[in-house]
C-alpha cells in the first residue's frame, strides 16, 4: 500500500469532525509537498481546516482570530521560503 494510501486509511478510521479534519491535514501535508506553488490549493485547504478546528473546538472570538493570525503568518513564512526570502543575513 503506498504511503499516501496508509495515511488516508488512518485518517479515515478517525469518527466525527476528526475525521474531516485528519482528512484535511492530510490534503494539505500533500499539498504542500507536491502543489507549492498553487497558492490557491494551500490557502482553500488552510481555511478548511481553521473552518473545522474552530468547529470542533467552539473557539471564542479571540481564540479563533490568535488561530487565524498564526495561520496567516505561518503562511506568509512559506511563502517567503517558496521566493528564497530569509532572515538570516548570513544567507
Amino acid at each position: 500500500m503506498p504511503p499516501n494510501a496508509q495515511a488516508l486509511d488512518d485518517a479515515r478510521a478517525v469518527e466525527g469532525l476528526s475525521d474531516e479534519i485528519a482528512v484535511l491535514r492530510l490534503l494539505l501535508r500533500e499539498a504542500l509537498t507536491n502543489h507549492a506553488a498553487d497558492a490557491h490549493l494551500i490557502e482553500t485547504t488552510v481555511r478548511l481546516l481553521i473552518q473545522s478546528m474552530l468547529a470542533q473546538h467552539r473557539l471564542s472570538a479571540k481564540q479563533a482570530n490568535n488561530l487565524s493570525e498564526a495561520m496567516a503568518a505561518v503562511l506568509e513564512e512559506f511563502g517567503d521560503v517558496l521566493r528564497g526570502v530569509t532572515d538570516d543575513p548570513a544567507a
